[in-house]
């Protein structure tokens, strides 16, 4: 505390001396400083952060500084943004006001008719000044007070939300209070919390729960709206306590402060002395030593709501504040209701505004009375209430309710002619259910509240029958409900045990389908009927195996050597010569030639044979036997050429042994055992080409299976029907074997097959001799398209002729 202190004295005496400053400058100088001063000042006197954010952004108005120079007629105006003042319709105003001696007319004269169609800030001095004087002697403020003009309750109430409230802080109220307010609080997003209240206001043990954390709270002290209960005095002086002790502003709405009838005391119902007129007792700012009370009065309840005037009475720095909020929204009311209504209390006076009001407290008494004996015989044993001691409002509870919606509320009344306020309406949590409270105003001709009060009875009873029949319709409509999910799981329990049984179903059909398929697959030289290859197998695996050529199945015989040549192992594995192994050698080329004349007995039909099929069956399952079939007609071309060239004189082979020499025959037998030793291993290859062959295939065939999908399973034959189409392009790697120069072994060289079907043939391998290129003995297996086989085996034929 004593920092804050130190801190004001030290912004007190810088104010001071710029002050000082002042003096010794210009008039115009003098006052901007005075005008920078004036705002430290209102800084000064919000030290806690009272004020909301949008006060403290606003700038001042503009028109402060020259307004008086504006209301002074020597000055000449050159700065208006409104009609020429000669084309201004009103002259003069005139309008009678009712009196208990009867009509009265009032006159506005020519210059307040002027003033009535400016803007408020020229229109207001003479009401101002009035309100000033009433003020004082009838609320008697205590703290250093001021009043503005307002635009009525309503408009009060929003200014005054925006001065001190930012969206998110806490608001307190009364557990039912003004249902503008409610609104006005839920528009800029403040967090209401409701208080309870008894016959005497708002409780400060239920307010001292509460008050932590909390900055402004709203209340109607008199005549309480929907309550209509007014506060005691003991009441006010405890809750204003708690509010300075926690700091709270306490913003007094008491539009019904002069409509206090006393209708709950006993006296009669016309006695003058039960209503009190302007003497009407405490308020909050009466009692205000710490500047905490801003108070909100209305015109509209006094004496009509079409003026839509009101003033609001608080500390000076309050004042101000309100007033820099309504230069940007009503600019604090009509000028024209402003000019009318200073002509009127100006036209009462005192005595003539305290005979109004106590005519209509008295009009309110009569009324209030009139229906409460109403309620008493039309709605005893179905609602509670109290009686009113001000205010216009009569707030009932309905006992012994049933649950109902507020839609079905509003269509009984509208059915049965009959409007009171739902209670649902004035409170700060709104749920969107009806709740069994209504406020009822006796503001009406008493004639019509026997008949109001019946037709509110028939509207509530109706809307308690309307709410039986929904809970009976809403309980069959559960038990419906109900049987319909029964009927649905039980459903739902039959599908999924019929969908279980399928599913075991197709699975035994899929595991009966994958051995099938996996039996054919390992068959895959026998045809596959129709009826037994599984759906999903393309056409391909449906086709039987090709038949073999007529003329390759007599060949099938040379395919299998005799037993002797069968017995005869490679070059390589056989033992090195020596002195110990010649004769051995010499009996087993002696019988290798005799093995081999044999054979060469059994091939001669094959040399006759003419080159047949062309077609890719034929090719494809001949390729192998033509191969075979030219090695052996290679070998006995190499033996003729190796044996002595000589014409034949008749006699066979063995008379012509008898005249060769000794030498000549062994060279020919071992020539004969070489060229045997050599087939051997020629068809060994051709075993191992064709098992590489085969592998590569499928290993095609399976790649292309997984791009286009033609392809499943292990059949060779459909895997080179497949791999054989034009469109594929690809690399067909034969057996890595090393290039041999002309030593007398195999070849073996490496082609690419790109696109064309590929067949293999024998042809002699040409080397570089001393007298140039020359054709060597030795074969080698190449790669040659299809479409060339013909030429080439013809000209093979006419090589070995």
């Amino acid at each position: 505390m004593s920092e804050d202190i130190s801190a004001l004295e030290k912004s007190l005496k810088t104010l001071a001396t710029r002050l000082l400053e002042a003096t010794s400058q210009g008039v115009v100088q003098a006052k901007l400083i005075c005008r920078e001063v004036a705002q430290d000042l209102l800084q000064l006197a919000d030290p806690a952060g009272v004020f909301a954010s949008r006060v403290k952004r606003q700038p001042e108005n503009p028109f402060n500084h020259i307004v008086d120079m504006m209301a002074n007629p020597e000055n000449i105006i050159l700065c208006q943004g409104v009609p020429p003042e000669d084309c201004w319709p009103l002259h003069s105003i005139s309008f009678s006001v009712k009196e208990p001696s009867g009509l009265q007319t009032v006159e506005v004269d020519q210059a307040a008719t002027h003033s009535a169609q400016r803007y408020p800030l020229f229109a207001r001095p003479e009401l101002m000044k009035i309100l000033r004087a009433h003020t004082e002697r009838v609320l008697k403020p205590a703290s250093d007070w001021d009043i503005a003009v307002s635009a009525g309750s309503m408009s009060a109430l929003d200014h005054t939300v925006a001065m001190f409230l930012n969206p998110g802080d806490t608001i307190l109220m009364e557990e039912f209070t003004f249902l503008a307010m409610v609104d006005a609080c839920m528009a800029a997003g403040l967090h209401m919390v409701p208080v309870k209240c008894d016959d005497d206001g708002i409780l400060p043990s239920e307010l001292a729960k509460v008050i932590a954390g909390a900055k402004v709270l709203y209340t109607v002290p008199v005549g309480q709206n929907p309550l209509g209960t007014r506060m005691s005095c003991e009441r006010y002086k405890a809750i204003y306590e708690l509010c300075a002790a926690h700091d709270v502003i306490i913003v007094e709405d008491d539009a019904y402060y002069y409509l206090q009838h006393n209708s709950h005391d006993e006296k009669a119902d016309e006695e003058v002395s039960a209503v009190a007129g302007l003497e009407l007792g405490p308020s909050f700012i009466s009692i205000d030593q710490k500047g905490l009370v801003f108070r909100l009065d209305t015109v509209s309840k006094m004496l009509s709501p079409g003026f839509r005037l009101g003033w609001v009475t608080g500390p000076k720095h309050f004042i101000k504040a309100f007033e820099q909020v309504c230069y940007i929204s009503c600019q604090m009311g009509c000028s024209m209701s402003i000019v009318c209504l200073g002509k009127l209390l100006a036209h009462w006076n005192t005595e003539g505004l305290e005979a109004q009001m106590k005519r209509v407290q008295m009009c309110l008494r009569l009324r209030c009375r009139s229906l409460l004996r109403a309620c008493e015989a039309h709605l005893k044993g179905l609602a509670q209430w109290s009686r009113p001691q001000a205010g216009m409002f009569l707030w009932l509870r309905m006992l012994r309710p049933r649950r109902f919606t507020l839609e079905e509320l509003l269509e009984s009344m509208a059915r049965h002619k009959i409007v009171p306020m739902p209670g649902g309406f004035c409170s700060p949590v709104r749920t969107g259910e009806a709740l069994p409270y209504f406020r009822l105003s006796y503001v009406i001709s008493p004639e019509k509240y026997d008949m109001g009060l019946q037709r509110f009875r028939q509207a509530w009873e109706d809307t308690q029958m309307l709410s039986m029949q929904v809970v009976v319709q809403v309980q069959g409509v559960l038990e419906r409900f109900q049987m319909a999910i029964a009927q649905q799981i039980q459903q739902l329990a039959m599908q999924q045990q019929y969908h279980q049984g399928m599913q075991q179903q197709l699975l035994q059909q899929v595991l009966q389908q994958q051995q099938e398929q996996k039996a054919l697959l390992q068959k895959p030289k026998e045809g596959v009927s129709q009826s037994q290859a599984p759906s999903h197998w393309p056409q391909v695996f449906l086709q039987p195996p090709p038949a073999k050529h007529p003329a390759l199945e007599k060949q099938e015989p040379l395919l299998q050597l005799p037993p002797l040549l069968q017995s005869i192992p490679p070059k390589s594995e056989r033992p090195k010569s020596g002195a110990s192994n010649d004769q051995a050698e010499a009996k087993e080329a002696k019988e290798a030639t005799a093995a081999l004349s044999a054979m060469l007995g059994l091939v001669k039909p094959c040399q006759e044979r003419t080159d047949t099929a062309d077609s890719p069956e034929a090719s494809r399952n001949g390729s192998l036997n033509e191969v075979k079939e030219k090695d052996v007609i290679q070998e006995g071309n190499l033996q003729e050429r190796e044996e002595p060239q000589e014409p034949k004189k008749g006699g066979d082979a063995e008379d012509r042994e008898d005249h060769e020499p000794k030498e000549a025959k062994q060279q020919a037998q071992a020539s004969a055992a070489s060229a045997a030793s050599e087939k051997m291993r020629r068809e060994e290859d051709l075993r191992g080409s064709e098992q590489d062959s085969k592998e590569s295939r499928q290993e095609e065939g399976k790649e292309l299976r997984e791009h286009e999908g033609e392809f499943n399973g292990d059949d060779v034959e459909s895997c080179e029907k497949v791999t054989a189409a034009p469109r594929f392009r690809r690399r067909r790697l034969h057996r890595d074997r090393p290039e041999a120069e002309s030593d007398g072994k195999l070849v073996w060289r490496q082609r690419e097959q790109r696109g064309v079907e590929q067949q293999q043939v024998w042809r002699p391998v040409k080397t570089m001799g001393k007298a140039g290129p020359r054709q060597s003995q030795d074969q080698e297996l190449v790669q040659v398209p299809k479409e060339r086989r013909t030429t080439r085996g013809k000209m093979n034929r006419r090589m070995q002729r």
